[in-house]
Protein backbone atom coordinates (compact mmCIF):
# COMPACT_ATOMS: atom_id res chain seq x y z
CA UNK A 1 0.00 0.00 0.00
CA UNK A 2 1.48 3.44 -0.93
CA UNK A 3 1.39 6.64 1.43
CA UNK A 4 -1.10 8.28 -1.01
CA UNK A 5 -3.65 4.78 -0.45
CA UNK A 6 -2.77 5.79 3.30
CA UNK A 7 -3.84 9.07 3.14
CA UNK A 8 -7.02 8.41 1.77
CA UNK A 9 -7.77 5.77 4.37
CA UNK A 10 -6.56 8.54 6.99
CA UNK A 11 -9.14 10.96 5.35
CA UNK A 12 -11.59 8.35 5.35
CA UNK A 13 -11.52 7.72 8.92
CA UNK A 14 -11.37 11.16 9.87
CA UNK A 15 -14.65 11.89 8.18
CA UNK A 16 -16.31 8.64 9.40
CA UNK A 17 -14.77 10.43 12.94
CA UNK A 18 -16.43 13.83 12.75
CA UNK A 19 -20.14 11.97 11.77
CA UNK A 20 -19.94 9.60 14.29
CA UNK A 21 -19.53 12.58 16.55
CA UNK A 22 -22.69 14.00 15.43
CA UNK A 23 -24.59 10.56 15.88
CA UNK A 24 -25.51 10.70 11.95
CA UNK A 25 -26.01 8.04 9.56
CA UNK A 26 -23.45 7.72 6.07
CA UNK A 27 -26.66 8.23 5.03
CA UNK A 28 -27.61 11.21 6.70
CA UNK A 29 -24.12 12.83 6.04
CA UNK A 30 -24.24 12.13 2.41
CA UNK A 31 -28.03 13.70 1.59
CA UNK A 32 -26.75 16.94 3.45
CA UNK A 33 -22.67 17.25 0.88
CA UNK A 34 -25.35 16.12 -1.84
CA UNK A 35 -23.40 12.56 -2.71
CA UNK A 36 -24.74 9.36 -2.84
CA UNK A 37 -24.72 7.04 0.70
CA UNK A 38 -22.86 4.36 -1.76
CA UNK A 39 -19.77 6.71 -2.69
CA UNK A 40 -19.73 7.65 0.93
CA UNK A 41 -19.26 4.80 2.51
CA UNK A 42 -16.65 4.06 0.15
CA UNK A 43 -14.91 7.37 0.81
CA UNK A 44 -14.93 6.71 4.60
CA UNK A 45 -13.09 3.33 3.54
CA UNK A 46 -10.19 4.80 1.98
CA UNK A 47 -11.38 2.96 -1.44
CA UNK A 48 -12.21 5.84 -3.31
CA UNK A 49 -10.12 8.64 -3.89
CA UNK A 50 -13.12 11.53 -3.84
CA UNK A 51 -12.57 15.12 -5.42
CA UNK A 52 -11.54 18.65 -3.95
CA UNK A 53 -15.19 19.17 -4.65
CA UNK A 54 -16.05 16.57 -2.70
CA UNK A 55 -14.42 16.95 0.09
CA UNK A 56 -15.25 20.66 0.47
CA UNK A 57 -19.12 19.66 0.38
CA UNK A 58 -18.59 17.26 3.04
CA UNK A 59 -16.45 19.64 4.96
CA UNK A 60 -19.09 22.03 4.53
CA UNK A 61 -22.04 19.71 5.28
CA UNK A 62 -20.77 19.03 8.78
CA UNK A 63 -19.51 22.91 9.30
CA UNK A 64 -15.67 22.24 9.70
CA UNK A 65 -12.96 23.65 7.83
CA UNK A 66 -11.81 21.77 5.14
CA UNK A 67 -8.11 21.42 6.91
CA UNK A 68 -10.18 19.05 9.53
CA UNK A 69 -10.74 16.64 7.07
CA UNK A 70 -6.67 15.82 7.10
CA UNK A 71 -5.67 16.56 10.34
CA UNK A 72 -3.66 13.82 12.55
CA UNK A 73 -6.73 11.89 14.49
CA UNK A 74 -4.91 11.89 17.83
CA UNK A 75 -3.72 15.41 17.33
CA UNK A 76 -7.21 16.62 16.01
CA UNK A 77 -8.93 19.09 18.50
CA UNK A 78 -12.59 18.70 19.13
CA UNK A 79 -14.88 21.31 17.65
CA UNK A 80 -17.34 23.52 19.36
CA UNK A 81 -20.41 21.76 18.11
CA UNK A 82 -19.04 18.57 18.71
CA UNK A 83 -18.37 19.45 22.49
CA UNK A 84 -22.11 20.69 22.43
CA UNK A 85 -23.29 17.35 20.78
CA UNK A 86 -21.70 15.14 23.20
CA UNK A 87 -22.74 17.10 26.23
CA UNK A 88 -26.40 17.06 24.40
CA UNK A 89 -26.40 13.33 23.80
CA UNK A 90 -25.26 12.62 27.71
CA UNK A 91 -27.48 14.51 29.29
CA UNK A 92 -30.78 13.44 27.13
CA UNK A 93 -29.80 9.88 27.95
CA UNK A 94 -29.80 11.67 31.80
CA UNK A 95 -33.31 12.64 30.86
CA UNK A 96 -32.74 16.35 30.62
CA UNK A 97 -35.07 18.73 28.95
CA UNK A 98 -34.55 20.88 26.29
CA UNK A 99 -34.33 24.35 28.49
CA UNK A 100 -31.49 22.58 30.24
CA UNK A 101 -29.44 21.44 27.09
CA UNK A 102 -30.08 25.50 25.41
CA UNK A 103 -28.41 26.39 28.69
CA UNK A 104 -25.51 24.11 28.30
CA UNK A 105 -25.52 25.47 24.52
CA UNK A 106 -25.39 29.37 25.52
CA UNK A 107 -23.05 28.16 27.85
CA UNK A 108 -20.63 26.94 25.51
CA UNK A 109 -21.06 30.21 23.65
CA UNK A 110 -20.08 32.25 26.17
CA UNK A 111 -16.86 30.26 27.14
CA UNK A 112 -15.74 30.84 23.02
CA UNK A 113 -16.38 34.43 23.09
CA UNK A 114 -13.55 34.98 25.93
Amino acid sequence: MDSFELFLQHVGRRIRELRKARHWTQEELAHRAGISRTYMGTVELGAKEPSLRTLFRVAHAMEVALVELFVPLATARPQAHEVVARLSARLLEKGRTGRELRKVEELVDTLLRK
